[in-house]
């Protein structure tokens, strides 16, 4: 029994090992002296062989996990993109328009923003007694071309916000406000239930769920898109780490 369980040990270590010929080596430097149209120089000749390792490290990965068998397209895709991965170009290049476009349309849920208000409000602290009688009369100066600004009680986040989301909303001035803001009818000043007090607001503008203007959302798209490719690198890193490469007849 423990000679079948040694066997079967050494056999799945087997599986690990990579061997490298001769010719494999000679192969690679034929190619990339074609590509390069000159002879290459031992640090390219090496990079050529850590790009093969790889190729190798994934294209066993894929057998072991059986992903050939369903696509065998999947192999040449990987490889590509290991290729590029490994060879360190994709790493801390900055990309191109294109690439942000293709990368914000495959990730566009992380980006989007969702309906955002601009609205004026003037709060009555309950404390104070009479908050919704006071509100109300916030609500009348407004109506009659008073104006209300600056006629309340402090407020922490002041009486002009922007783009504030539901959410953002909702934990300032309680669930109850947020929903009736949202139903708010533009430029009307309503009478709203907050968590300290009362509020009249007002909505000034709505602006519909999307994208932020490209030139604004960049920066981030470049930031995450090169975080992205590095914990790619780290990934094939840990890949071919599984493999042990034995170079024959150096």
């Amino acid at each position: 029994m423990f000679f079948c369980e040694r066997v079967w040990e050494r056999g799945k270590d087997e599986e690990r090992v990579i061997r490298v010929s001769r010719a494999t080596r000679e192969h690679l430097r034929m190619e990339l002296e074609a590509e390069l149209g000159r002879a290459a120089t031992a640090e390219e000749a090496r990079a050529a062989l850590e790009r093969w390792k790889l190729d190798e490290a994934v294209y066993r990965e894929a057998q072991r996990l059986g992903i050939l068998r369903e696509d065998q397209a999947v192999r040449a895709r990987l490889v590509e993109r290991a290729r590029a991965v490994y060879r360190g170009l994709e790493i801390e290049r900055t990309p191109t328009q294109a690439e942000l476009e293709r990368f914000l349309a495959e990730n566009r849920a992380r980006y989007e923003l969702p309906e955002r208000f601009d609205f004026e409000q003037v709060f009555a602290a309950r404390e104070r007694g009479d908050a919704e009688r006071r509100a109300r009369e916030f609500k009348t100066a407004a109506e009659q071309g008073a104006g209300f600004l600056g006629r309340g009680d402090e407020f922490v986040v002041g009486e002009q916000l922007g783009e504030q989301s539901f959410e953002e909303i909702a934990r300032v001035f309680g669930f109850g406000f947020a929903t009736g803001l949202v139903k708010a009818p533009l430029g009307e000043v309503v009478i709203l239930e907050g968590t300290r007090g009362v509020h009249a607001v007002r909505v000034t503008r709505r602006i519909a769920p999307g994208l932020p203007a490209m030139e604004a959302l960049s920066p981030r798209l470049v930031r995450d898109l090169l975080s992205e490719r590095r914990s790619e690198e780290q990934g094939f890193e840990r890949l071919v780490a599984r493999y042990r490469f034995v170079e024959q007849g150096s």
